[in-house]
């Protein structure tokens, strides 16, 4: 399929609105960019700057409800009954268990802090407690025995995850429980352990105070990572979230293939982590608006340049399109033409040319068809040398009297050998392939063979891997004909061919040796000259060597061609070297 023309006035119109639009649509598309980074930058520095006054406000929260349990210290009568380690009776001990949970109810359960859902003391071998909702489970950590073991918690707080309770209360209420351990004033021992369970409501309160985007995510996890608040009610309880990582500050991840921004804080005082995950494209849709514009804007400047690009291409092709026209009548032989050239510019120069070249045509024509005809001479004498008639009558010869010997085998190898030849020859095309090439050289030797017995013994040597590659048509047969009829005709004697084709570094290469009596130096040394010189034919050796070395320069030029090297006494040998062509010319 051809490709496709393109006028050069299209050419330039498009090349003028390149260069107008492309940078225009470039410096766009990088302010888009930029603007929208810049968003993205800024709300990566504010985020964490709300999420830490938002922990700073969960963490007075969270003070607050720590000093809560203060206010059992403060009752002389509770303490007293804290501090009995020896059982008492039964009614005494219902009636102190009454005194303390009225006292925890009043105090603490229907206090000033309406998020408080209950309250637990645990002391060496008694647990009191005062809820509003109805619960179910163990109210403190499993590994601790609440009536043999006392907790020693040496001070700290203890924010303890709700399944480590197995504390369930009425409505699967969400809570955070509060470890603090209580002293005793008279001694500072450890007195009793206070839990605290306190719902969600004011921890939800601060968290939606939290900007976010539409599709936006408040998270709450604790120093253990399990989910203690999620805005939408999700991985609540959880340890750890799918495919988030919150680390303090602001990051980017992928989440089912979509941008989005995490940003974390992390408490110093509960060691919780409170992080926001929005997504990117919501952060940004005011750039929407930028964008919109920008296109607007690129889309009037692409007209404008567009309706400029038009008048500029035709300028500058007008005059082009002249010249276009002159040169069609040369093309068809009227050399009678001239540009008018009115300018200076390159346009001028080119006119000027042309009118240069048209005059010069007409001195070249001469030489360009005398070139031609020394090509057709080459090609005519190939077309000679591809079957000599007197070969052809030797080998009939030959064949008759291979028949009147009765060796119908050897008649019948003959005449295969003799057709392959003339099926090659009648094959079209200049060029074949190099195992072609030696397979026609092969049935050539053979019949040669049947013809003069043991005066001509021959040796083929190929690369395997030189079947990959062509080289013109009947580039060996003439070379071994030279052997033929200088060597093998003219003596008595056994004369040995050795046919040689192998690569090398500078390409292919074909080589011809004989035992022969070698060629004198004088005759030698004038075919040498007529390698080097310019004629390419003449009568004595139009049909040989010369033609080979004249068809190869003609091809690939005066690097190539054939090489004749002789020693009196010692053969001959003919080398002709060709560039590699794995792919015949069209």
């Amino acid at each position: 399929m051809r490709s496709m023309q393109v006028r050069f006035r299209t050419k330039l119109f498009i090349t003028y609105l390149l260069l107008v639009s492309l940078p225009l649509f470039v410096l766009g598309y990088l302010s888009y960019r930029q603007y929208e980074k810049s968003i993205e930058r800024n709300v990566g520095e504010y985020v964490p700057a709300i999420l830490n006054q938002a922990n700073a406000n969960m963490d007075k929260y969270l003070s607050e409800l720590v000093s809560i349990p203060d206010v059992v210290t403060r009752s002389g009568e509770i303490m007293a009954i804290l501090r009995k380690k020896e059982q008492d009776k039964v009614s005494i001990k219902e009636q102190e268990a009454f005194t303390v949970q009225s006292y925890l109810a009043n105090n603490i359960v229907n206090g000033g802090h309406q998020d408080v859902i209950a309250v637990f003391i645990q002391t060496k071998n008694r647990v009191f407690s005062s809820s509003r909702l109805n619960f179910q489970g163990n109210a403190f950590l499993q590994e601790k025995n609440p009536f043999q073991q006392e907790m020693d918690l040496q001070g700290k707080l203890l924010f303890v995850p709700p399944e480590r309770l197995k504390l369930v209360f009425e409505n699967n209420q969400p809570y955070i429980s509060i470890y603090k351990q209580l002293y005793d004033a008279d001694n500072m021992n450890p007195l009793c352990t206070v839990l605290l369970i306190v719902s969600l409501d004011e921890i939800s309160k601060i968290c939606n105070r939290i900007p976010i985007a539409k599709n936006g995510m408040v998270l709450l996890n604790n120093e253990v990572g399990q989910t203690v608040f999620n805005n939408h009610n999700e991985f609540i309880g959880q340890v750890g979230t799918p495919e988030i990582t919150l680390a303090k500050g602001t990051s980017e991840l992928k989440i089912n293939r979509e941008r989005m921004m995490v940003s974390a804080d992390k408490s110093d005082y509960t060691n919780w982590t409170l992080a926001t995950i929005n997504p990117v494209k919501e952060l940004t849709e005011e750039t929407i608006g930028i964008r919109n514009f920008t296109i607007a804007i690129f889309s009037i400047c692409l007209l404008v340049s567009a309706l400029i690009s038009i008048w500029l291409s035709q300028t500058v092709t007008r005059p082009l399109r002249s010249l276009q026209l002159l040169m069609r009548q040369v093309e068809k032989g009227n050399f009678q033409v001239s540009f008018p050239v009115h300018q200076t510019d390159e346009i001028g120069e080119l006119g000027n040319s042309f009118n240069h070249m048209v005059e010069r045509i007409q001195a070249l024509v001469k030489r360009v068809y005398q070139e031609e005809i020394r090509q057709k001479e080459a090609e005519l004498a190939a077309l000679q040398s591809q079957i000599n008639p007197h070969f052809l009558y030797n080998t009939l010869e030959s064949i008759q009297m291979v028949v009147e010997n009765d060796d119908g085998e050897t008649a019948s190898t003959m005449i295969s050998a003799l057709c392959h030849m003339l099926r090659f020859t009648a094959r079209r095309g200049d060029v074949v392939n190099i195992g072609d090439e030696v397979k026609h050289i092969t049935d050539y030797l053979y019949i040669q063979k049947m013809r003069y017995g043991k005066r001509c013994q021959y040796v083929i040597d190929i690369d395997p891997s030189i079947h990959l590659y062509f080289a013109p048509k009947f580039i060996l047969q003439p070379l071994v004909e030279n052997a033929i009829r200088h060597v093998v005709e003219k003596t008595n004697s056994p004369t040995q061919l050795m046919i040689t084709v192998s690569k090398s570094a500078e390409g292919v290469q074909f080589i011809v040796q004989d035992n022969g009596p070698g060629i004198p130096g004088e005759i030698l040394h004038k075919l040498q000259a007529k390698f080097e010189g310019e004629q390419l034919l003449d009568q004595e050796h139009g049909i040989g060597l010369l033609n080979v070395h004249s068809r190869i320069q003609l091809l690939y030029g005066t690097e190539y061609g054939v090489i004749v090297t002789s020693k009196k006494g010692e053969g001959t040998t003919i080398t002709v070297r060709i560039p590699y062509m794995k792919v015949p010319p069209k």
